[in-house]
């Protein structure tokens, strides 16, 4: 999976199914538990009920962001998309 990621710069999408998860419930849960010799990207569920986004490119920058997850309805699936650009100096989460 290593060459599929290109961490200077990507989007990564993803549906949570319906039920999934608790998103009020002050547990740590990963979504996504990405790691290689680059770096890593992992998305979870924190204890705080926020959606984090941990984004490391090894030597060349690294970047936290977390947007409130507690509001969200449990029932229903929800999209997240992170996208990231090294060149741009930005990484944004959406929900």
């Amino acid at each position: 999976m290593e060459n599929k990621i290109d961490f200077s710069k990507g989007t990564l999408s993803f549906w949570v199914p319906a039920g999934a998860i608790d998103y009020d419930d002050n547990k740590f849960v990963y979504l996504i538990n990405y790691n290689s010799p680059k770096g890593y990207l992992k998305i979870v569920k924190d204890k705080d009920n926020g959606i984090k986004v941990l984004y490391d490119y090894f030597d060349n920058g690294k970047c936290e962001l977390e947007a409130s997850a507690a509001e969200l309805d449990d029932n229903n699936k929800h999209h997240v998309a992170v996208t990231w650009s090294l060149s741009e100096r930005n990484i944004k989460l959406f929900i």
